[in-house]
Parts: structure tokens; C-alpha cells; sequence
């Protein structure tokens, strides 16, 4: 089976109230979309929960279940991602409304990637790796990803991103890496509670053997002495 929703080079769209699942591609895709909103959908079993791509702009994602049953605790993952936001501008997922918060879990891969992502990405207030009991494990194989925020930036605030079977976060090839609020080309982690992950918590991938790809399962960055060059950490 292929995708289960799919909306590409139109405007204003919503998509709300649905159970998607078992589709051998994605539950939801949106691309080359301006103004869209995914609400209150239950997204479980497919390849991909929900893929937001191609330049699409101004796109709402809240209170969704991705990778549990309804009931937001009975696993039911999506084999690969439970988000995927690649080359787009202005994607909220959650927002400072904790009724907006999505839950997202149960992963094969990554729970949330975010790839070559452009200006003003926010994930606010969701739950990543855990159910909407704030209790049961929903354990993503990594909780979030983020590859190449170029010239952007991305806002990871408030979030639990808990019980990843490997790393919290890992952020890979940014221009920047902040803990505080984003500037041009960076990934700002704010307030967010990390916890009980396999792996590091926060894990800021190197190019070590300078062959251009950075290598994630290295560990602990050492610091720099005096931390007087340019490079990472």
C-alpha cells in the first residue's frame, strides 16, 4: 500500500479527526503546501507517521497520536519516522498550549528528523517517547534528529523527549548549535526534560576522520582547551 493522505502544491489544508494506518508509505504528506493543519489524527503502523516537505510553509501540527493506538498508550509504531520536516519554512509542531502537545512514539528509526530544514521551525511541548498518560514508554529507536539546518533555524523547547532506545537528540551538520533561543542557522534546545534515553542525552555529531560525513556514535565531546577555534564544542 502506498501513502494514506496525501496533499501537494495547494493551500489551505486540513486534515483532522482520522485514523491512518498500515500504509506502506506515509500516513500524511504534505508538499509544496502553503497553510495547512494537522489535527487531532490518530497515525499508526505505516512507514512514515507524518512527511512535511518540497517548500511547504506555514503548517500546524498538533494533538495528534503518532505510533500508539488511540488510547495514546498501546504501541503501535510507524517503521521509520514519526515525523519527517525536509526543506520547509515555518512548521509548528505542539506550541505553548499544552493541549497542543502531539505524542510521538514507538519508532523504528527516528521519532522526530528534521532535514535541511529553513527559517522558523519550532517543536514545542510534545511527547516523544511517552504516552499521553505521561507514564507508559513509547520507546523511538533515537528521539529527534536534526541534519543540516543551513541558513534557518530550529526551536526544540519544552519537550519530553524521554526513553529513546539510543540518543535523546543528535543535531548533525548545523551551522550552529545553541542552548538559547535561535539565531540564523542554528538549533536552540530550551527547557526541555531528557531523560532515560540508552544513549547520550544531547549528542552533537563530529566529523572526526574529515571525510565530510559526521560520525554520531562517538560519545561525549571533549572540550576544547580554552575553546579558542571555531570548530564544534
Amino acid at each position: 500500500m502506498g501513502k494514506g493522505i496525501s496533499g501537494g502544491i495547494s493551500n489551505d489544508i486540513t486534515i483532522t479527526k482520522n485514523s491512518i494506518h498500515d500504509n506502506g508509505e506515509q500516513g500524511i504528506a504534505l508538499g509544496e503546501v502553503d497553510n495547512g493543519l494537522i489535527s487531532q489524527n490518530n497515525i499508526y503502523n505505516n512507514d512514515m507517521g507524518v512527511v512535511v516537505w518540497g517548500s511547504s510553509t506555514n503548517i500546524s501540527v498538533i494533538k495528534n497520536i503518532i505510533g500508539f493506538l488511540a488510547d495514546g498508550i498501546t504501541p503501535a509504531g510507524n517503521a521509520s519516522f514519526g515525523m519527517f520536516i525536509v526543506d520547509s519554512d515555518h512548521i509548528h509542531v505542539g506550541s505553548s498550549n499544552n493541549a497542543d502537545r502531539n505524542y510521538i512514539g514507538n519508532t523504528g528509526f527516528v521519532g522526530v528528523l528534521l532535514n535541511n530544514t529553513g527559517t522558523d521551525i519550532t517543536l514545542i511541548k510534545n511527547n516523544i517517547g511517552i504516552g499521553s498518560d505521561d507514564a507508559t514508554a513509547g520507546p523511538n529507536a533515537l528521539g529527534i534528529l536534526s541534519v543540516n539546518a543551513g541558513s534557518g533555524n530550529a526551536l526544540i523547547q519544552e519537550n519530553r523527549i524521554v526513553n529513546s532506545i539510543s540518543d535523546g537528540v543528535v543535531i548533525e551538520n548545523s551551522s550552529a548549535f545553541a542552548l538559547i533561543p535561535p539565531t540564523s542557522g542554528s538549533v536552540s534546545l530550551v527547557n526541555n526534560n531528557i531523560s532515560n534515553n540508552g544513549g547520550l542525552g544531547i549528542n552533537i555529531a563530529q566529523d572526526l576522520d574529515s571525510d565530510g560525513i559526521p560520525e554520531i556514535d562517538v560519545g561525549p565531546n571533549l572540550n576544547d582547551i580554552s575553546d579558542s577555534d571555531t570548530g564544534p564544542n
